[in-house]
């Protein structure tokens, strides 16, 4: 695991992040995870990765492993439910954060602005950034252009890369 490469699963992550995290790991990878961050059976392991299993579900027993042991049983089968829902079937996370907007707000924010307000960039040139790879959408459209008009209302979806969410509520 390595913070710089984007790879570091964290003792204090939350039991969803840990999990999608580790789904999120490249293949090449699960063998020094399991070796490393678990207790399961090594040969069992190996024999597993080399019969060609997909690697999607290699990834979920390991991210059931690590998850259960540092937060529980239940939080794990909770974040791999949770993954499937949001990554497999497109779905909207249970807990999702609510960014709250003025009717006069949501009428004029520009998408630079919108991705900052909700936490999503730390600054505005990472949120010109994102919009211009074309990792922000609003209720499932992606945002085309730094300068695009929004259509926002109330109970809108701002979503960020793979992970982030925000429902909008105007006030």
């Amino acid at each position: 695991m390595s913070k710089g490469l984007g790879n570091a699963v964290r003792l204090e992550d939350e039991p969803a992040d840990m999990f999608g995290k580790i789904m999120s790991i490249p293949d090449a990878l699960l063998e020094s995870y399991f070796e490393l961050l678990t207790d399961e059976d090594m040969p069992e392991i190996r024999e597993l990765l080399a019969s060609g299993a997909n690697p999607r579900d290699v990834k979920e027993r390991l991210g059931r492993s690590i998850v259960s042991r540092y937060h529980s049983e239940e939080a794990a089968s909770a974040a791999a439910e949770e993954f499937r829902k949001v990554f497999s079937r497109g779905g909207l996370p249970d807990d999702i954060d609510e960014l709250h907007l003025t009717t006069d707000e949501a009428a004029s924010i520009s998408p630079v602005d919108l991705v900052v307000k909700a936490g999503h960039a730390k600054s505005k040139s990472e949120a010109r950034r994102l919009i211009q790879q074309g990792a922000v959408s609003v209720n499932d459209s992606r945002v085309q252009s730094i300068d695009a008009g929004l259509s926002l209302a109330d109970g809108s979806v701002l979503r960020t890369g793979k992970r982030r969410f925000a429902k909008i509520v105007i006030t």
